[in-house]
């Protein structure tokens, strides 16, 4: 069985390693980025070579180059990846961006670390068809 692939765009490295760690020890690939241009930067590299993310893990607030950013870059390329949007609040922008992609959840901080697993379970689930991912 193939190893599902998370993209992991975090710029807050505490939490970005803790979700590391846990989903690996979930079975998951993990490649993380630590602010949104780096995120950009191997969308473009897994595009360009034909690899695929099964989900992407995003924080909202990010210096420089924000989730938002990374949103608005999916949706210019089309690019049909689940997102799990991580974000500490919700503003008009956020939920207006959010709303234009197919595939996405949304799990506002501070969260319990069971809704985050159960949640990339339930999402990396039903776009792959697997039962046990």
């Amino acid at each position: 069985m193939e190893t599902k692939k998370i993209l992991l765009i975090e710029d807050e490295e505490q939490f970005r390693n803790g979700a590391k760690i846990a989903l690996r020890k979930m079975g998951y690939q993990v490649i993380e980025a630590c602010n949104g241009f780096e995120g950009i930067q191997l969308l473009m590299s897994a595009s360009a070579t034909g690899n695929i993310y099964h989900l992407i893990i995003l924080d909202i607030m990010m210096p420089k180059v924000s989730g938002t950013d990374v949103l608005e870059y999916l949706i210019h390329r089309k690019i049909q990846t689940p997102v799990l949007v991580i974000n500490g609040y919700m503003n008009y922008d956020v939920k207006c961006f959010c709303s234009r992609l197919k595939e996405i959840d949304v799990l506002e901080k501070p969260f319990v670390s069971h809704d985050f697993y159960e949640t990339v379970n339930k999402i990396i689930d039903k776009h792959t068809g697997d039962v046990n991912a």
